[in-house]
């Protein structure tokens, strides 16, 4: 039997991406079945909520020097569109795409209407996920 040889590498980053183009400290509330930033005041937590640092997808792209990745899911309860919308896909290459389009604003025609735009061809569609592979 033939030896398996593979290159890949897998980067989870379970927290706060974010869409804005910087960093910020905010209180985060994750008592919702969706958790969400309540204020980018960290000074406004309240009971229940915690402080949490957020950043950018593209500087954690760049905290791991990679602006390529073959496939990127985001699953972000609604912030989807929004976290895309902040990277530059011109320069960070993004083979494939799932986005979780049940809660975005606008739904799957908003997402796929941004995608087209940006050069992406829709695949299929999984359940709640989009799938977009860049032409």
């Amino acid at each position: 039997m033939g030896s398996f040889s593979s290159n890949i590498i897998i980067f989870s980053a379970g927290g706060c991406p974010l869409s804005y183009v910087h960093a910020l400290v905010v209180s985060y509330d994750p008592s919702h079945a969706i958790g969400q930033i309540v204020d980018t005041d960290p000074l406004k937590v309240k009971s229940g909520q915690v402080v949490v640092q957020c950043f950018p997808l593209l500087t954690l792209l760049l905290a791991i020097n990679q602006t390529h990745v073959d496939y990127c899911s985001l699953d972000v309860q609604g912030s989807e569109l929004d976290i895309i919308r902040t990277l530059p896909l011109e320069t960070v290459d993004v083979k494939v795409f799932s986005i979780e389009h049940v809660l975005v604003p606008g739904g799957k025609a908003e997402v796929a209407g941004y995608m087209k735009k940006k050069g992406y061809t829709f695949h299929s569609n999984v359940n709640v996920d989009m799938f977009f592979v860049k032409k």
